[in-house]
């Protein structure tokens, strides 16, 4: 491999592991307000509770969007170095942002893919690291808004 390829590989690794990171802080960002909520009351609670939940929206958006990013840089620069895609979009040679966002976000919603099909090792690999990821933050997500719903009562 190329020492410009291994750069770039390194690099695209890089953002994945820090994506990652982000979203684990987030988690984290949103049991600590959850857990300060409790010993707040009037306007002071609604605040940190939309605030929470503006963490859980967007940190959920984020993870979701940094991947279809990366799905789309592998997929195109892939092609540039004479390898397979490693997705296969039914038909669609050309795929856009968008359907690479709407298979990020299928992964992210449902654990699977739909008609978009993984082609290579790689990309299945990414794919299970994001499939265990979404799953993982939408359990979290759900437990954290059943306790917080029990709590309230």
């Amino acid at each position: 491999m190329a020492p410009a390829n291994v750069k770039g590989l390194m690099r695209q690794k890089t953002i994945l592991l820090l994506t990652i990171g982000a979203v684990l802080a987030s988690l984290v960002a949103i049991v600590a307000e959850l857990s300060a909520i409790k010993s707040l009351s009037g306007s002071d609670k609604l605040l940190h509770i939309a605030l929470t939940g503006a963490t859980v929206a967007s940190s959920w958006v984020f993870m979701h969007l940094m991947f279809a990013m990366h799905y789309a840089h592998d997929y195109y620069l892939s092609g540039r170095h004479g390898r397979e895609p490693g997705l296969a979009f039914p038909q669609e040679p050309a795929p856009d942002y968008w359907d690479f966002l709407y298979f990020s976000a299928v992964i992210g919603t449902s654990g699977q893919t739909a008609d978009v099909s993984f082609t290579s090792k790689a990309m299945r690999r990414t794919g299970l690291v994001h499939c265990v990821l979404a799953y993982f933050y939408n359990t979290t997500v759900l437990a954290l808004t059943i306790n917080m719903a029990a709590s309230l009562m």
